[in-house]
């Protein structure tokens, strides 16, 4: 069980890495980037997003541009 908890961590960072790439260096919106990577649910994708960076991806992407 350990070893799937691992694997499902390893999972979740890497999808966030790629998010995080994605908001700085593409012009796809939100809702986009949240289906790509697979999220049926943009609300979900966000709040997700929120607790794990401690931004929305909308703050985040402003953020990052500037």
């Amino acid at each position: 069980m350990h070893f799937i908890h691992h694997i499902m961590h390893e999972r979740h960072h890497l999808v966030l890495v790629v998010c995080l790439n994605m908001l700085k260096g593409s012009n796809l919106n939100i809702n986009e980037i949240s289906f790509l990577l697979g999220f049926d649910d943009p609300n979900y994708f966000s709040r997700l997003f929120k607790r794990n960076v401690g931004l929305t991806p909308h703050v985040f992407r402003e953020q990052s541009l500037n």
